[in-house]
């Protein structure tokens, strides 16, 4: 078995010992969504360290909520009675920033994502895996929010072309297909205009049960 034929054949593994967990995830793997909208600081809404094309492509996006389709995504900056930090929030607007909004109905996802200074991989340009961590984060609410818990089992994410910081950009993610427990889903992330690719994703999650 060569290194290729090993690394699929734990993978394979890993995914079949998450499909025979029965317990749900603890509060960290809960969805939250716009359900509390007295709460403004829960939302992820733009303030200085958002950059004008990031908040002129937020504020497009919110306007998708005025069908009561679309929800936008919120949650604690700070979870309750713990020290865990929401991920794209943790920073305080240094790493990453941004905003997700959902349609369930289309089983679709919007976000709007700028890579701040402290996202840096390359001289100038944002880490792979810091590209890699918004697709899944992006993808990963979205089926939490559809399908009720669920975890990342496999995720493939295609870079197209080098990404400066502070970039603004507009994620689109969907889901594919729902077998049983799995969930495959794919994502891309362009400029605001949709007129320059930076990358694509695809991915596997896995719904957890009772």
């Amino acid at each position: 078995m060569n290194k290729l034929q090993r690394l699929v054949f734990h993978q394979r593994l890993s995914i079949k010992s998450i499909l025979q967990k029965k317990l749900l995830p603890s509060h960290s793997m809960q969805c939250y969504v716009s359900a509390n909208h007295n709460d403004a600081t829960n939302f992820y809404v733009p303030d200085s360290t958002w950059p004008k094309e990031a908040v002129d492509t937020y504020n497009q996006l919110k306007l998708l909520t005025n069908d009561g389709k679309w929800k936008q995504y919120y949650a604690p900056r700070v979870l309750p009675d713990t020290e865990a930090r929401s991920m794209l929030r943790a920073t305080e607007g240094k790493a990453i920033t941004g905003a997700i909004f959902f349609n369930a109905t289309e089983q679709v996802a919007k976000a709007v994502i700028t890579f701040q200074n402290w996202s840096e991989g390359g001289q100038g340009h944002v880490h792979g895996g810091m590209v890699a961590t918004v697709h899944d984060t992006v993808m990963g609410t979205l089926c939490n929010y559809v399908c009720g818990p669920c975890v990342t089992a496999n995720l493939n994410t295609n870079y197209k072309t080098r990404l400066p910081l502070l970039t603004t950009v507009l994620m689109n993610a969907k889901i594919d297909r729902i077998e049983n427990r799995k969930v495959f889903l794919n994502c891309t992330m362009t400029d605001t205009q949709g007129g320059v690719k930076y990358g694509d994703a695809s991915s596997l999650f896995i719904k957890l049960t009772t």
